[in-house]
């Protein structure tokens, strides 16, 4: 993690990260995180632009399978 202060290592289980308001190209990231060996899961309008209840729905099931 970087902040002001510089760069921190922190160790966890599961990280999430919530980018802003508008859909990006997220390729690039997922496979920098799979070829660090991590799992992945894209949701919401990383996706495809939709509802809220598309993106509420594909947060719960990934959710669903970071708990597992």
């Amino acid at each position: 993690m970087e902040n002001a202060g510089g760069v921190q290592t922190l160790e966890a289980d599961t990280v999430l990260f919530a980018l802003g308001m508008k859909s990006v190209d997220i390729a690039p990231l997922k496979a920098a995180a799979e070829a660090a060996g991590l799992k992945t899961w894209v949701i919401g309008d990383a996706i495809q632009p939709g509802k809220v209840d598309q993106a509420t729905r594909s947060a719960y099931l990934a959710g669903i399978e970071v708990g597992r």
